[in-house]
């Protein structure tokens, strides 16, 4: 059952039901239906078909239209004329990278900085920093490279002094 499930906005939602008689045997001669009511207040009807294999299982897909939450009304009418209801409720939301709830959670860095020895800054506080204290105990190294140490650059650079200069040669400049 898709009770409790986060779908996400660009799938079909599986409504699936597994049905039981009174003598709690699969009840595959039922007639299943569902109404999804999503969070703008429309309702759609639909009948769930029987699943291939699995007595008393009945199933449909349908497309999410919206956002937010829904609810899934299932009705089952037994052939005694007994009906059996049941309620279930679910998200449609979009999933993935972009739907990542990236926002600041300032007491889960308290925590982290509690955590690894550290201390941390407020945005005040780090906007008053000049320089970024770091810990004796966390190693770094520091490595620079002189700029005739890199043959890429001074290739580059003897290029465009060169075309430069055969530039200023062909229009007669020294």
């Amino acid at each position: 059952m898709i009770h409790g499930k986060l779908v996400p906005i660009d799938q079909e939602a599986g409504l699936r039901v597994a049905v039981s008689g009174a003598d709690f045997q699969p009840a595959s001669e039922a007639r299943v239906s569902a109404s999804v009511r999503d969070p703008t207040g429309e309702a759609r009807e639909t009948r769930l078909t029987p699943v291939t294999g699995r007595p008393g299982t009945f199933d449909r897909r349908i497309e999410l239209r919206h956002e937010g939450e829904h609810r899934v009304e299932y009705k089952a009418e037994l052939p005694g004329g007994e009906t059996l209801a049941r309620t279930a409720f679910f998200l449609a939301a979009p999933v993935g990278r972009e739907g990542e709830d990236v926002a600041f959670r300032e007491s889960e860095m308290r925590d982290v900085a509690r955590l690894t020895g550290g201390r941390f800054l407020g945005l005040d506080e780090a906007r008053a920093l000049r320089h970024l204290p770091i810990s004796s105990k966390v190693p770094f190294k520091e490595r620079s490279v002189h700029w005739v140490a890199a043959p890429l650059f001074i290739s580059i650079l003897l290029m465009l002094l060169f075309t430069e200069w055969f530039g200023r040669r062909r229009c007669g400049l020294r």
